[in-house]
């Protein structure tokens, strides 16, 4: 098997005894650790499955899973962050728009058929967390305060997901179509394991390098 199409699982196997060990870990860090072991089984099963014979419709559910669990850890990752930042009301809302997306992705990972790649549901979770995210940093920018967030653990988690779930949106946005035309050949999805691998190297940085 070639490096690239295992990178989905060596990036969070490598991250993960970092921030495992880390002195001081909070909560929040937990779920990051949460989020890691996700990745790595489920891209581990996925991966087991996709080598079998005509194992590539069969992993689908497991894509699936992964869309929903990750949705649902990375943003109570991001809740933890916002409810500290943003008024009662507009914490509010993230939360509710949060709770729906969770719903919408439970929907699809229960009705949907497992023939095919659903675009739908890793989009959903790309644009969610992207979304997160910027809010983050607007209101990082709109109020900064003696704290320099660059020297900060969560600004280089946050950014992680950033970095992921930005860069692969297209890619989660047009595979499903792609594949459902059995368009080969435009290694879309080992674009997508190196960055997820870029991400966890962020991870590890920050578990290993950024004090605070």
């Amino acid at each position: 098997m070639e490096l690239i199409k295992i990178l989905d699982i060596l990036g969070p196997l490598l991250a993960l005894p970092f921030v495992f060990l880390r002195k001081g870990r909070t909560r929040r860090e937990n779920l990051v650790i949460l989020f890691l072991v996700v990745q790595l089984v489920l891209n581990g099963i996925a991966k087991y499955i996709m080598i079998q014979p005509d194992g590539h419709n069969n992993n689908i559910f497991f894509y699936k899973l992964n869309a929903f669990l990750s949705f649902g850890i990375a943003g109570l990752f991001m809740l933890t962050i916002l409810k500290k930042m943003l008024a009662a009301k507009a914490f509010g809302l993230i939360a509710a728009y949060y709770t729906v997306s969770l719903v919408v992705l439970l929907i699809i990972l229960i009705n949907e058929s497992n023939t095919s790649f659903n675009s739908m549901s890793f989009s959903l979770t790309a644009f969610s967390v992207c979304l997160f995210c910027v809010i983050y940093y607007l209101n990082s920018l709109a109020n900064p305060g003696d704290e320099n967030i660059i020297q900060t653990s969560k600004f280089w988690l946050i950014t992680a997901f950033f970095v992921y779930y930005g860069s692969n949106f297209f890619i989660f946005l047009t595979f499903g179509l792609l594949a459902k035309y059995n368009i080969k050949g435009l290694g879309l999805w080992g674009i997508h394991n190196v960055i997820f691998f870029i991400s966890c190297c962020i991870i590890l940085i920050a578990a290993k390098w950024i004090k605070k």
